[in-house]
């Protein structure tokens, strides 16, 4: 980071200082005061749209001494070195302009003030805290009112300091009406830590980027906005809110996006953690959300290429009042559902929740997805209900035998590839639609009477054509799913956390699992299985290394040994033992 000391004798004699006190009348001047009764941050959007385009280069601070204020914040009072023709103080009270292009070091302590960026339309105005505090008591500390971009970086090795109060009329701490980006030094050791009283940390109603940095944001309300679009490249934050962490809320076509590159994500929020109207994306980074009622939930799709994320949703409530959701499609205004989560790798570890993962399609590519539920563990649904039996596999006891009409796209819920594990004492794997999987590791671990471990929607059966199958819970709705690859649906009990083996006729291990849950009923499908007979060991000594670590499951063990019993298997077809067999899919409570 260069210019961090301040510019030479002849500049020094362009210095301007002002002495005033207090901070209410400065922002009454109607030519630059925003008028917050008429209009919230959160609902401004100056009614206009358009992209102003990212470039690196914006994070490079200017060099040229003729394009650089010094601004020192004095308490009550600023003082300005460098080009002084850059900055306009206002004389009615504690508040500093930042007017033209140019690169705005800020340094010192502001009790009850604020510095607005208020430059022509095509102007870039890069910001420098430099070691900075800012407080106001009735508006944004730190406000953008006009410009092309405003590019704000966090010297390294400082710490920032940007609080407000609970008049204040932006309703965000730092606010902005455009573009809006934040960046550390060369280094990436600069901090800025946000403390909002009154509403939001950040809060823009354009484009917010973070490029790097180290972000603290407390806030009664939301944590960092951005309207048409939240962009994280990197950077660590901590933020702890009463309402939604990460949010980007416009309605407007293809925006209201969030994407994130990578970073560290350290979350505690009384609403959602990352919130969009439009679509997120991950790409990387590591997560840790906690005390969310929605982790991570959009109205558009949700995709994850990569990233390691830790979802602890609180859980409260049950049935369709049930909240605690890891990832989740919100319904729009017509009370359905129409986005979809696709996930491409990464790992997912959902520790405990009401649903885990909803949406109207998922689908597993790859990657690692951990879930623990008390309802679904996956849940894919357009949001209608849906009630009564269907497919020809009969109603559940007592209940109606009647089909809502539905709305919106048809629900599927498929698995082409990664690892899946998931416990629950709902239903395991659940589809309003079509359940189909086609490759990867699927362990469905499932208690609780009215569930199962895999249930597909009315009219609709599981499908396995491929991958690695062990499906175990309760007997009472469990059904043999439809197979083109070898597989066997039977009675077989087992105690919690002990190890199931299915060994081959030359007594070579294929596969066990340490099922963390009793069971009754277990559906295994492989396509190391073919026509012939399989030994079954419900409670087997096994040696050997996990096919994940910490997952319990063994692909193959090397020894797997114990009393077993024998079943017989046809080669692309699933043998079913269960004597009466089960209630099947469809019905129940779909949401």
């Amino acid at each position: 980071m260069k210019h961090l000391n301040f510019v030479s004798a002849a500049m020094l004699a362009l210095t301007l200082a002002f002495s005033v006190s207090g901070c209410k009348s400065v922002f009454e001047d109607s030519d630059y005061a925003y008028d917050g009764s008429a209009k919230s941050s959160e609902d401004d959007d100056s009614g206009d749209v358009k992209d102003v385009p990212e470039n690196p280069e914006d994070y490079n601070v200017g060099t040229d001494e003729s394009l650089i204020a010094y601004v020192h914040c004095k308490n009550t009072s600023f003082e300005v070195e460098g080009n002084a023709s850059l900055v306009d103080i206002k004389t009615s009270g504690v508040k500093i302009e930042l007017k033209k292009t140019g690169t705005y070091y800020i340094d010192g302590t502001l009790d009850d003030g604020q510095i607005q960026v208020d430059a022509d339309s095509t102007d870039i105005v890069k910001v420098v805290f430099n070691g900075v505090s800012l407080n106001c008591s009735t508006e944004a500390a730190f406000r953008v009112k006009e410009c092309s971009k405003t590019i704000v970086t966090l010297a390294d090795g400082t710490t920032n300091t940007i609080s407000d109060t609970k008049n204040n009329t932006d309703s965000a701490a730092i606010y902005s009406k455009r573009y809006l980006a934040f960046s550390a030094g060369e280094k990436g050791t600069g901090s800025l830590n946000i403390t909002a009283n009154c509403a939001d940390g950040i809060s823009c109603t354009k484009q917010l980027f973070f490029n790097s940095g180290n972000y603290k944001v407390t806030t009664v309300d939301d944590g960092i906005r951005g309207k048409l679009c939240l962009v994280i490249h990197d950077g660590t934050f901590t933020v702890d809110v009463k309402g939604d962490a990460f949010k980007s809320t416009s309605d407007k076509e293809g925006y209201g996006y969030t994407l994130i590159d990578k970073g560290n994500f350290d979350i505690t929020s009384g609403d959602e953690g990352f919130q969009s109207d439009g679509t997120i994306t991950i790409n990387g980074g590591t997560f840790n959300i906690k005390k969310s009622e929605k982790c991570i939930a959009a109205l558009g799709d949700i995709t994850i290429n990569g990233g390691d994320l830790t979802l602890t949703p609180t859980v409260t409530g049950g049935g369709e009042s049930g909240t605690g959701h890891g990832i989740c499609i919100k319904k729009n205004d017509d009370e359905i559902r129409t986005g979809n989560v696709t996930i491409n790798g990464g790992k997912i570890n959902i520790t405990n929740s009401y649903e885990g993962i909803q949406g109207v399609v998922i689908t597993v590519n790859d990657g690692e997805v951990w879930v623990k539920s008390s309802d679904d563990s996956f849940n894919a649904s357009n949001g209608t209900n849906q009630m009564g039996g269907g497919g020809g596999w009969g109603p559940r006891p007592g209940q109606q035998t009647t089909t809502t009409t539905t709305t919106g796209a048809t629900p599927a819920l498929i698995f082409n590839g990664g690892f899946t594990s998931v416990q629950t004492t709902g239903d395991g794997i659940d589809s309003n639609g079509e359940l189909n999987i086609t490759g990867g590791v699927v362990l469905v671990s499932q208690s609780g009477g009215g569930n199962e471990p895999i249930d597909a929607g009315d009219g609709y059966t599981p499908k396995i054509t491929g991958g690695v199958v062990i499906a175990a819970g309760s007997q009472g709705m469990a059904s043999a799913p439809s197979t083109t690859q070898t597989a066997f649906f039977t009675s077989a009990s087992g105690s919690a956390n002990q190890m199931f083996a299915v060994n081959g006729s030359d007594g070579k291990n294929i596969l066990a699992w340490k099922i963390p849950q009793a069971y009754q009923v277990i559906t295994v499908s492989t396509s190391k299985m073919t026509t012939g007979n399989y030994s079954i060991i419900t409670n087997a000594t096994v040696k050997g290394d996990e096919y994940v670590s910490g997952s319990g499951f063994y692909y193959p063990a090397t020894s797997a040994t114990g009393t077993a019993t024998t079943i017989s298997t046809t080669n692309g077809q699933c043998t079913s033992t269960v004597s009466g067999g089960g209630m099947g899919p469809g019905g129940g409570m779909r949401w």
